[in-house]
């Protein structure tokens, strides 16, 4: 499958889904790119995960009906604390931290605005992960390469079906 491919079945699957389905599609995407800002926090102790949890721990009850901004925003301006910059720690740890929070942050957006672009992006965020960890292993992949994958793929396969 190519990722043009993929990013159009997955955005007319996610259209089609009812807004709790779409929550819980980028639920399950925050909530795997969790531990590796944990793994981020652990090396450098710096950030706070408590931040991240609370944000899921908000969505996860709040439904679309419920949302409230003033909470949501709050917890936006949070987030944006503890997201680290690749300029004062620069490693692959950061960058998988960043999407980590970057994810819930869109997923927090997407409460307040219900754009589906939000969720798309946090599908990239998943698989932006997957290509630097690829990268991290082994440098001389290409990107052809990456993107034919088998972990793009199991991921881009994952992500079509949990969003049927």
């Amino acid at each position: 499958m190519e990722e043009i491919e993929f990013s159009k079945q997955l955005a007319t699957q996610l259209a089609s889904l009812e807004p709790k389905a779409r929550i819980d599609f980028g639920l399950d995407i925050a909530r795997r790119l969790l531990p590796d800002y944990l793994n981020f926090y652990q090396e450098y102790q710096w950030g706070n995960p408590e931040v991240l949890k609370r944000s899921i721990d908000y969505i996860t009850y709040a439904s679309g009906d419920e949302v409230d901004e003033l909470i949501v925003n709050g917890l936006m301006d949070e987030l944006d604390l503890i997201i680290p910059d690749t300029e004062e720690f620069g490693d692959f740890l950061t960058s998988y931290a960043i999407n980590a929070a970057c994810s819930i942050w869109e997923l927090l957006e997407y409460l307040i605005d219900n754009d589906q672009t939000h969720l798309m992006h946090m599908s990239s965020l998943v698989t932006d992960t997957i290509d630097f960890k690829l990268q991290e292993e082994n440098s001389e992949l290409t990107s052809a390469e990456i993107l034919s994958h088998p972990q793009i793929m199991a991921e881009w396969n994952y992500q079509l079906k949990i969003s049927l």
